[in-house]
């Protein structure tokens, strides 16, 4: 999913257009499932999983997975991609 704060990041910097970050953070909307319905931090996530009794939240990176299709996921720069354990 899209990392709110890192399409912020990008959108502040010099030279970076909306539209860049636009598709990534309401979805493409080029067919029925590709529509992006809230926005999520880290932060906010992780408080989210950790109130629904998530356990071990943490970062995780895409490229170290074996077999990890390449995706969105990939793109550290846009993803926000968390790992929890439900006890």
């Amino acid at each position: 999913m899209p990392d709110f704060d890192k399409l912020v990041g990008l959108y502040q910097q010099k030279g970076v257009a909306f539209r860049r970050i636009e598709n990534v953070l309401m979805g493409a909307q080029d067919y029925p499932e590709n529509f992006h319905q809230a926005l999520f931090t880290a932060d906010h996530l992780s408080e989210l999983l950790s109130k629904a009794g998530f356990t071990n939240i943490r970062h995780w990176r895409a490229k170290d997975l074996d077999n990890w299709p390449r995706d969105y996921s990939w793109a550290e720069h846009l993803s926000l991609n968390l790992a929890a354990q439900k006890p």
